[in-house]
């Protein structure tokens, strides 16, 4: 089992998210930047750690890059660029998943095989190299020089989680994975979601490629045969020919219940006499060349820090940009059908069905809330400020509301102070000291809220008697009963006045057929 309170500890987010910091990748989906998350990293990283364990943690899709992909063109042929897919994760769900892998190391590292070399502490594809040039020093000069058809994206989940569960007791880590793996990735056409394969560029793939050819390594080297495996690159060693041609036979059976098979094209049975390349190597008899320009298997990072990339499928298109849907609630059984339904007809999520996951894609256009309501009448109460750009101030008793820019009149309205309950502040106002000292002094909650109306935060005394009451109404936007509640009340109070407007025109003039449809509308509302 995991030791959770070691996963949520802040020593080891704050680990986590030096680790993500130093490989400076790009944004994620949500377009949040490293930059961006420094600027308040304290608050996201307790923010991070309080989502899971509470359970409300919900990772966010993939984002789709190409990164170049160096290729050696044919004699005669003019070089050309080829492109290798990734699917980035945000930065925050870098940062969980690099925690947990800071304690996962210490569980699987005794699991695996010796024969395997990529991802793990202390070992490099320079190990793998020399440990090649062992197993020759020990006689084993045959090699099956293998290479596998498109390893990330051909490995099988069902069989993933299995062995998983088996390696990692801990059903609420399994869970944690398996919703990161089916997170699913943007492209052009919507958001698709996996049915197999592991994203290349999450933190979490590496070690999970290795646990799912863990039983691979464990039985080729059952077999009495020699394995150096870096990732899905890997040879096979033997002493006699008879005995390299047997294992390539073997390693078809093995990868065939894996769902995986060897490159035809790719992949031989060789010699150290003939030579054979691996890992950004050349073996020859007992020479071993560096490939020039080189320094052998570049390290895998998550993000393809450091390198040009372009979006997937969105090359010379802005990137949508995805944030979780407010309120972020439990999904109801028909979403969940119609989620089941979508993964089960392989086809891309268009975006308006993203609310069924929890997310939305952020309009990148600025919102315009246009008010033409510029007074305060008696029996008002609230004092709303949402034209953006008035200023709230205060003289003698007083609170003034100014609005106006330059070559526009400026307009002000007078508020008592005394009349004033609450403040609610949309988007761009400016309060002076002197607004917020009174507030402060007489008891009014100020609350702060987007242009759209969503709550960002509060400022209100510590004497204000109705505290945990506001706390409390604020905190049952995400109660789906409460929603529903309310949207009824509302409805039901459109609908009334609706029918008391109608009642009132209709007494002035007769219209036909009216009286039936004031009843229609009554009965609708009973």
């Amino acid at each position: 089992m995991l030791d959770w309170q070691a996963f949520l500890s802040m020593e080891n987010f704050q680990q986590a998210w030096n680790k993500v910091r130093a490989n400076d990748g790009c944004a994620g989906v949500d377009g949040e930047t490293i930059a961006a998350f420094e600027r308040n990293a304290d608050r996201h990283l307790a923010t991070l750690r309080h989502q899971l364990q509470i359970g409300t943690y919900q990772p966010m899709p993939l984002r789709s890059l190409s990164i170049p992909k160096k290729s050696k063109p044919k004699p005669g042929e003019p070089p050309k660029t080829e492109w290798r897919g990734l699917a980035v994760p945000t930065v925050r769900d870098r940062i969980v998943q690099q925690a947990l892998l800071n304690l996962l190391h210490p569980i699987l590292e005794p699991q695996f095989e010796a024969s395997s070399f990529a991802y793990r502490p202390g070992r490099s594809y320079q190990t793998a190299v020399r440990q090649v040039n062992h197993w020759r020093q020990q006689g084993y000069d045959w090699v099956l020089d293998a290479d596998l058809v498109k390893y990330f994206d051909n490995i099988q989940h069902d069989r993933l989680f299995a062995e998983w569960q088996e390696r990692v007791h801990d059903p609420a880590i399994g869970d944690l994975v398996e919703r990161w793996i089916g997170s699913g990735m943007t492209t052009a056409s919507g958001l698709v979601l996996p049915t197999q394969g592991i994203p290349q560029g999450a933190v979490i793939s590496p070690i999970l490629a290795n646990v799912y050819l863990d039983d691979f390594d464990e039985a080729v080297e059952a077999a009495g045969l020699k394995l150096v495996r870096y990732a899905d690159d890997f040879v096979i060693l033997a002493k006699t020919q008879t005995q390299i041609q047997s294992a390539q036979a073997l390693v078809d059976q093995l990868l065939q219940t894996m769902g995986l098979e060897l490159h035809p094209d790719k992949t031989r049975v060789t010699n150290f006499q003939q030579g054979f390349h691996f890992l950004g190597h050349t073996f020859v008899r007992s020479l071993i060349v560096q490939d020039q320009g080189q320094g052998g298997r570049k390290k895998a990072r998550g993000d393809g820090a450091g390198e040009r990339w372009r979006d997937g499928e969105q090359a010379g298109e802005p990137a949508p940009i995805l944030c979780y849907s407010d309120p972020l609630a439990q999904q109801t059984q028909m979403q969940q059908a119609l989620l089941a339904a979508i993964r089960e007809s392989e086809k891309p999520v268009p975006p308006p069905l993203y609310v069924v996951m929890g997310f939305k894609v952020r309009d990148q256009q600025p919102v315009q809330i246009e008010s033409q309501e510029f007074e305060w009448r008696d029996g008002m109460s609230t004092l709303y400020l949402v034209k953006q750009g008035i200023a709230l101030r205060k003289e003698q008793g007083r609170f003034w509301v100014k609005a106006g820019s330059a070559g526009q009149t400026e307009r002000e309205v007078e508020v008592p102070i005394r009349e004033v309950e609450r403040v609610l502040v949309f988007g761009n106002i400016q309060l002076s000291t002197a607004v917020i000292g009174a507030c402060l002094e007489g008891q009014i909650p100020v609350v702060f809220l987007t242009q759209l109306g969503e709550y960002k935060g509060h400022l209100w005394s510590s004497e204000f008697c109705d505290l945990s009451t506001e706390a409390a109404q604020f905190g049952r936007r995400h109660d789906p009963q409460f929603q529903l509640q309310m949207a009824r009340q509302i409805v039901w109070g459109k609908g009334m006045n609706s029918k008391l407007t109608l009642q009132r025109f209709n007494r002035r003039r007769k219209v036909d057929g009216m009286g039936a449809k004031l009843k229609r509308i009554e009965q609708h509302l009973q």
